[in-house]
């Protein structure tokens, strides 16, 4: 029979016969989340198309447009407030449990 092999970054685990996996969320996946949920929420909060319930006011439509240009800053300065804060609280960098990107 052949040995599975176990895939730190991916979470996967040994327990007794087999490989189970073990999600761990990550600062990426934190960051993704929450900007996703901050979306939705502007969204459903400052879009009136007659009958939302949940409508507030159309400058609640200015939440996601702040997310999605601090994701489009990012992705050419890699600098992300998020970011900077839930590595602050402790979320790991990386799956394997190591810090940071170069291991230390």
């Amino acid at each position: 029979m052949k040995e599975e092999t176990i895939h730190p970054q991916m979470g996967w685990i040994p327990t007794k016969n087999k490989i189970t996996r073990r999600f761990i969320m990550i600062v990426t996946d934190w960051i993704h989340s929450i900007a996703g949920f901050f979306i939705i929420v502007g969204l459903a909060l400052g879009f009136d198309c007659g009958g939302n319930p949940i409508f507030v006011h159309q400058y609640f439509l200015f939440l996601p447009l702040f997310v999605g240009l601090n994701l489009f800053q990012f992705g050419f300065t890699k600098f992300c407030p998020l970011g900077i804060i839930l590595k602050k609280l402790g979320v790991p960098e990386t799956r394997q449990g190591g810090g940071g990107c170069c291991g230390k």
